[in-house]
């Protein structure tokens, strides 16, 4: 897989794993080298004590700096603790992939826990798996829900996102590892819930800027009202929504403000669009959105 797109792959046997690397295009490996830079042009290359550069084998791309004595865990290592977690779990391996060239490895595991709605929108809650090459970690791991149709991402949980952090061990998975990962799970199984209580309540207009407002950013005299250009965004898509059902609900307010925060990211930096949605300033404006809805259902 290249960059920022997808592929789906199954559970898969050790016997496949050069297989499933082929298809998410890591069979490279990673190379370390020792930080060095010149003074001037005519000087000779110095180097950096006790700093490393990790970069792949196949681009030479820089992937990161790090400690010389940081221990490498090479993509293939990665892959097979992501498919050894989803088989301990009995969890199927919906996707893989790697966002910025290969900085960071990323998992997305299928908890099975899901919701239908009308006029074919659905969502479904995943644990989320990612490991950066920076990071002296197994993986992190927090939950995740798309919303389909349109595949928007969004962390799968009203709260603070919980991540836990999963070391390297010779136990595979240790006590605070497995009580982490259970607490993720329960924020999958509940999500849903969450997701029906929004399609059954309706948004009123300053709920809908409130929520804007929080999601995508406010007016600057006034951190309660949306710039007019987001607070424009969202009430088209909701007059979209509106064509296919009679009253918009606040699930149609989610479904927009998810819309609207990847179509800008889209439009920023479409080259890394996968990092933004899941994992950067996208994640964030999406929380946001979730956080403010809770706290809509909670005022009603």
């Amino acid at each position: 897989m290249k960059k920022n797109n997808r592929s789906r792959v199954g559970a898969a046997a050790p016997n496949f794993i050069d297989r499933i690397l082929d298809a998410i295009d890591l069979k490279w490996s990673v190379l370390k080298a020792p930080v060095a830079y010149k003074a001037d042009l005519t000087a000779p290359m110095m180097e950096v004590e006790a700093k490393s550069v990790l970069f792949r084998s196949d681009t030479k791309q820089e992937l990161a700096v790090v400690s010389s004595s940081h221990q490498v865990w090479q993509p293939r290592e990665i892959v097979e603790f992501y498919l050894s977690l989803a088989a301990f779990y009995g969890l199927a391996v919906e996707s893989m992939g790697y966002v910025q060239g290969g900085r960071k490895l990323w998992a997305l595991l299928d908890t099975g826990e899901q919701a239908m709605f009308s006029s074919g929108r659905s969502a479904r809650a995943y644990l989320l798996l990612t490991t950066p090459y920076d990071s002296t970690l197994a993986a992190q791991a927090q939950s995740l829900c798309l919303l389909q149709p349109g595949s928007l991402a969004l962390p799968a949980t009203p709260a603070k996102p919980i991540i836990v952090r999963i070391a390297r061990s010779p136990d595979f998975l240790t006590p605070g590892d497995l009580a982490g990962i259970g607490e993720l799970m329960r924020e999958c199984i509940s999500f849903p819930g969450f997701l029906e209580d929004l399609a059954r309540h309706t948004p009123s207009e300053a709920q809908v800027k409130q929520a804007t407002a929080a999601a995508l950013g406010a007016r600057g005299d006034d951190p309660s009202v949306p710039s007019a250009r987001a607070l424009n965004a969202v009430l088209t898509s909701l007059r979209e929504a509106r064509e296919r059902a009679a009253t918009p609900s606040s699930l149609h307010l989610l479904y927009a403000l998810a819309h609207v925060s990847d179509a800008r990211d889209q439009k920023r930096r479409p080259e890394d669009l996968i990092h933004s949605s899941w994992f950067g300033a996208g994640a964030k404006r999406k929380q946001f959105a979730v956080r403010a809805l809770a706290r809509m259902l909670r005022l009603h």
